[in-house]
């Protein structure tokens, strides 16, 4: 009896530690896809920050001849204006991006949901520091503090939006839509760097396409900020429509097509590759 007792109290004390050691496991595992994920979004994002310092300009209807003057005033440290905000923010959003879509799979084991639902959320966790970013892009001669002080009042929910609904879409096309072809078609396939590359940047396509409204209006609602004039979604989308139609939601496409082309395949397959080394 003593004996029997003896090893069912060795047994009670292995599976304790089991549990604990797997759970460490799980925690490490969490702790790497947040900051693979992390590195991976500031890597992309610093590399094509001038693509995005022009793009922000053509949506608000900036010619590119004043953008070449600014150039040659302000040098090419210009392009990179607002880039420590925006490296403060993207980090921790791809961080979130790519660990939030892995716990809405968890709950919904649905590869189009979950991504959606990871977007929306980095989404609302960026829109004030990208649009105090955007700000400073628009205006190359405000100051952060100030730009700051447009973004951060009673209006915050309403800045976050526009980009919320933009990750979402794109993060769904994204994300969700190159998971779904590499189940349903290569589920037993490894994908290298180039391939990942290769597939996210097809999905991209399909993604600028959805997201190129929203970040639109973004573009609207920052220089409207900036101009103390009126920031309703509403508005800014009536005032789109009234002045170039349909394609005025495509204003700076090839812009925003090249600028997510390079950053966010670059990203994903960066991320899949360290996590594949790890």
């Amino acid at each position: 009896i003593i004996l029997n007792q003896k090893i069912i109290l060795i047994y009670n004390l292995f599976i304790k530690k089991l549990i604990n050691f797997l759970y460490i496991l799980s925690y490490m595992n969490d702790l790497k896809i947040i900051s693979v994920g992390g590195f991976a979004g500031g890597i992309g994002y610093f590399s094509t920050l001038p693509l995005e310092f022009i793009k922000q300009n053509i949506q608000t209807n900036v010619s590119m001849n004043h953008i070449h003057s600014l150039y040659k005033k302000n040098g090419p440290k210009m392009f990179f204006r607002g880039a420590t905000v925006g490296l403060k923010s993207i980090i921790p959003q791809m961080a979130i991006k790519f660990y939030s879509t892995k716990k809405y799979y968890e709950y919904t084991n649905n590869y189009l949901l979950s991504t959606a639902l990871a977007g929306f959320t980095d989404g609302l966790f960026i829109g004030p520091p990208l649009s105090i970013q955007a700000i400073m892009q628009s205006d190359t001669e405000l100051s952060y503090n100030n730009a700051r002080k447009k973004v951060m009042n009673k209006k915050l929910l309403q800045y976050c939006m526009p980009m919320a609904l933009r990750n979402s879409a794109y993060t769904f096309s994204l994300l969700g839509l190159s998971a779904l072809v590499k189940t349903n078609y290569y589920p037993d396939r490894k994908f290298n760097f180039f391939e990942n590359f290769v597939l996210s940047s097809a999905m991209n396509n399909i993604g600028v396409v959805l997201c190129s409204p929203f970040d639109v209006i973004r573009a609207i609602q920052t220089n409207n900020i900036i101009k103390n004039t009126d920031t309703g979604l509403f508005h800014i989308i009536k005032y789109i429509y009234k002045t170039n139609g349909l394609k005025g939601f495509y204003k700076g496409y090839m812009s925003l097509l090249l600028n997510f082309g390079m950053r966010f395949p670059l990203t994903f397959s960066i991320n899949f590759f360290i996590l594949d080394l790890l």
